[in-house]
Parts: C-alpha cells; sequence; structure tokens
C-alpha cells in the first residue's frame, strides 16, 4: 500500500513539472519576439506623439549626442528603442520630433555592451547637452531631473519649446526612469 502511494505522488509530482514546464515553453515562444521597451507602456508614446521629419544616414545614424561633463562623446543615435537599438547604440523615439520640440533619446545605463547613458546619474543643472545631425547642431542646457514611473510617457511628449529628454533606467528600481530634460540655448 506505501509504495502505491508514493508511485501516484511521484506520477502527480511529474505530471506538474511537466505541464510546469510546458506552459514555460509556451510563454517563451508566444514572447520571444516582443520587444522589449524602455517604457512599460510604449505603444502609448504612438498615440501621443506625431511621427519626426528626420532622415537616417547611410549607417543609418541619425545622430551623436556629446555630454562633455560626463564624458559621453559623440555617442551615436539610432532610430528606435528597441532593445536590439538600445544594445548597439542611443535611441531615437521614433515618433519623437527629430530637431524642433522635444527630442526624446533612451539609452542603457548598465549591464549592456554599450551602456551610453551609464554616468547620466552624475549630470547637475546647467550642464550642456549637444545633438549633432546632419542637417544641424543644437546645445541644450540641463534644466530638470527627475524620475519618473514607467507608465509615466509624457515626458516624451511633444512640446511647444525646443528640448531633448534623456530616458534611461534607475538602478535596482524596474519601476522608475530617470529623466533629463534640458532646453534649447
Amino acid at each position: 500500500m506505501k509504495k502505491k502511494k508514493i508511485l501516484i505522488l511521484t506520477s502527480i509530482i511529474l505530471i506538474l513539472i511537466t505541464i510546469t514546464g510546458i506552459g514555460f515553453f509556451i510563454w517563451q515562444k508566444k514572447n520571444e519576439n516582443k520587444p522589449e521597451t524602455i517604457f512599460q507602456n510604449e505603444e502609448i508614446v504612438n498615440k501621443i506623439v506625431y511621427s519626426n521629419e528626420g532622415e537616417e544616414n547611410f549607417d543609418g545614424i541619425i545622430g551623436y549626442l556629446t555630454i562633455e561633463s560626463i564624458n559621453l562623446l559623440q555617442a551615436p543615435i539610432k532610430e528606435g528603442t528597441e532593445m536590439e537599438t538600445l544594445n548597439e547604440y542611443i535611441g531615437h523615439f521614433v515618433d519623437s520630433n527629430f530637431l524642433e520640440g522635444n527630442v526624446a533619446l533612451a539609452g542603457h545605463n548598465r549591464g549592456y555592451t554599450k551602456n551610453y547613458f551609464e554616468n547620466l546619474k552624475n549630470l547637475k543643472g546647467n550642464e550642456l547637452i549637444v545633438y549633432q545631425t546632419k542637417q544641424e547642431t543644437k546645445t541644450y542646457r540641463v534644466t530638470e531631473i527627475k524620475e519618473v514611473s514607467v507608465t509615466d510617457v509624457e515626458v516624451v511628449a511633444p512640446t511647444e519649446d525646443n528640448r531633448i529628454t534623456l530616458v534611461t533606467c534607475v538602478e535596482n528600481n524596474n519601476n522608475l526612469r530617470l529623466i533629463i530634460i534640458g532646453k534649447e540655448i
């Protein structure tokens, strides 16, 4: 009788392990082509901002970012904020402005091969940000440094003034993003 109970219990455990494994495999397949995003609900960004007027050059690089005070020198910027882009470049939010209004950029700060925004947390007010495209070079002065929820996509929405918005993760807090805003000078 005891052997029968052990056999039944072992069978139940094996069935549960199999079901869990199959469920994980299905979940993984379902999500493997789903791009990760810098904001939790980035699809909303596409509804609240309008398309840019930027053009890519032959390398696909649309510009360069320089912040001398944190030793970020001519970091390349590409269109998009998918992980595949952010792993190698600073990403330009596709539906944010390219030159006028709010230019929104995202980058990694740790844990990847290219962590262009690793020293962004060291920025202070009034420091300069230089954004260079083949059309023109713009200089911005840091006016605001804040942390926002991953659901707060308003920071990349269009603005009347010319500004640059830099977005990166907050270390050890998946629910927050560090936002640096600079106004054009």
